[in-house]
């Protein structure tokens, strides 16, 4: 079963996330240290169509460049056994490393259909990691909600602890949430909540929240936690995006600042998290099939200042910027830096003087000497 560590990200609409541009999507949720992402798969009965041209590339993609695809589904309660075959239909199409249940009031009362819908998906995929998105406030507010038919059948809690108008409580409502959930009567699951990055009713997240949440969850210890939703700071609040980017979860080091400007030639074995195309400005792929290198083949490519550098870390990965996203290696070949070409130097060409040129000049000139 897959593990969910380190910041992720719900991608509700994939369109409305980098245009979707997936490559963006891509470079983006790298460079914010993100390790997993969230597409909406399902609503109720229903196939999620909005996303369905872009999951194909958007899975592959993701894992392409270590991060984990989780996807979702909202839920109703009406239909149980529906709603359950299509999220068992659309979780057989891609390689998702992970469900998420999104049950919020209109599953209030419908501990049956609960029961009967975490059944059948759970018979279906024994082994997938399933989470519960819901209520923050299990006993205060929403007891009506069947919680324990949902909790029974899921591996972690990702309830939404969402401080929507009452900014500088983020901290002490994800405190309470977890209070309350590991109350008695509840079944005990990792809790890994969700926090807001969002605007709703003209009130807008705070970026002191969002650092204050992800520090709580880094004093609490939890393993992991997520943020409604990509396209609210990536195109309207990129301050809230510079928040989550910029707050480490445990375990995260700094992004690496460009150690190498210039331009470099970089030869490597490994695998590719872009396309690079024959002949394009950043290089060639060698010896590849398809669209990306896989292990084992050779890329060699150009990097140019000023924005384009590379690294090395301790983990054998190499970020090379604008061009490959984090790329996994297994033998860097050579890196050799290559001097721009210089320009031809145009020789003087020496003019004839006659013989007695400089005593003709003392001559005319007696104030010179």
């Amino acid at each position: 079963m897959n593990e969910l560590r380190g910041k992720g990200m719900f991608t509700w609409v994939i369109s409305d996330c980098e245009g979707g541009d997936i490559d963006q999507i891509i470079e983006k949720a790298t460079e914010a240290q993100l390790t997993f992402l969230m597409p909406k798969i399902a609503d109720g009965i229903y196939e999620y169509t909005s996303n369905s041209d872009y999951l194909s590339e958007f899975v592959d993609k993701c894992h392409a460049a270590d991060i984990k695809v989780i996807a979702w589904q909202f839920v109703y309660g009406t239909f149980p056994t529906g709603e359950a075959n299509r999220a068992i239909a659309e979780l057989s199409k891609y390689d998702y490393d992970g469900f998420v249940i999104n049950a919020e009031g209109a599953y209030k009362y419908k501990p049956v259909s609960a029961e009967t819908y975490c059944n059948l998906l759970r018979n279906a995929f024994p082994d997938m990691l399933i989470g519960l998105s819901s209520f923050r406030f299990p006993i205060s507010c929403h007891p009506e909600f069947p919680y324990n038919e949902f909790l029974k059948y899921v591996d972690v809690n990702m309830p939404q602890v969402y401080w929507e108008k009452a900014d500088g409580t983020a901290a002490s409502q994800l405190d309470q949430c977890i209070a309350e959930y590991t109350d008695s009567k509840f079944i005990q699951r990792p809790i890994l909540p969700t926090g807001a990055a969002y605007t709703n009713a003209g009130w807008v997240a705070q970026p002191d929240d969002i650092v204050d949440f992800i520090e709580r969850v880094n004093e609490l210890e939890l393993s992991a936690c997520s943020f409604w939703e990509w396209r609210y700071p990536r195109s309207r609040f990129p301050e809230l995006w510079d928040a989550i980017k910029d707050t480490l979860f445990e375990g995260e080091e700094p992004m690496p600042k460009p150690i190498h400007t210039g331009k470099y030639k970089i030869t490597m074995l490994g695998n590719l998290a872009k396309r690079v195309g024959p002949n394009s400005e950043y290089g060639e792929i060698g010896q590849a099939s398809g669209d990306y290198a896989k292990t084992g083949e050779i890329y060699t490519g150009y990097e140019k200042s000023p924005n384009a550098w590379y690294r090395i870390d301790e983990t054998e990965q190499i970020w090379i910027s604008g061009t490959t996203r984090w790329t996994t290696i297994t033998e860097i070949l050579e890196i050799v830096p290559v001097e721009p070409i210089p320009e031809p130097e145009t020789p003087l060409n020496p003019v004839e003087m006659p013989p007695d040129a400089l005593e003709r000049l003392w001559a005319a000139h007696p104030e010179l000497h």
